[in-house]
């Protein structure tokens, strides 16, 4: 009981080298029946599947990959742009604060009170700090640093009678008045 080789049907499809399609019999182009193929070229289909598959996730990996970059290029100069409008919008807001300061004559050791941000606000706010900073020396007399009556000033001597008394001193002697 052995088993023989069945022999294909009529109906069957024949099978081709690889590479080729099959063509179907007679009958089955008649019938519209299921078709069957060979294991061969069934092998063939599904290693042609299994390398366009690999190639198209090659691809997807290629694809995001550039994507991942330039993205990323873009990321790197939208920050690098914010950044710099930062600093720039910094820069003018401090700007307009001691442009302002100075209009309103405000006090430099006052100008860090202004925080508005408009020409309007910084305006308002200077008004504000003036109106109510206490001014640094109150109006009125100048202070008088005479300290009070002194003696009469002693006329200037002669340099050599200076000198004399200067080496009276210094030798601890008394100072004999010269007659003339």
């Amino acid at each position: 009981m052995g088993q023989e080789p069945e022999a294909p049907a009529a109906d069957a499809v024949a099978e081709k080298p690889a590479g080729q399609e099959p063509e179907p019999a007679p009958a089955a182009k008649e019938a519209k029946e299921p078709q069957t193929f060979g294991a061969d070229y069934v092998k063939q289909l599904r290693s042609e599947n299994a390398g366009a598959r690999k190639k198209a996730q090659e691809l997807e990996a290629r694809l995001s990959e550039i994507e991942e970059r330039d993205q990323s290029e873009v990321q790197k100069l939208g920050s690098k742009v914010t950044k710099a409008e930062a600093r720039a919008q910094e820069a003018e807001s401090k700007l307009l604060r001691y442009e302002i300061a100075q209009e309103k004559e405000v006090p430099a050791r006052l100008v860090p009170l202004l925080t508005a941000t408009d020409r309007d606000g910084l305006e308002e706010q200077a008004a504000l700090i003036l109106e109510n900073a206490k001014p640094e020396r109150e109006p009125g007399p100048k202070p008088d640093f005479d300290a009070g009556a002194r003696d009469p000033a002693a006329p200037p001597k002669e340099p050599q009678d200076a000198h004399n008394d200067f080496l009276v001193e210094l030798f601890g002697g008394t100072q004999q008045q010269n007659q003339t």
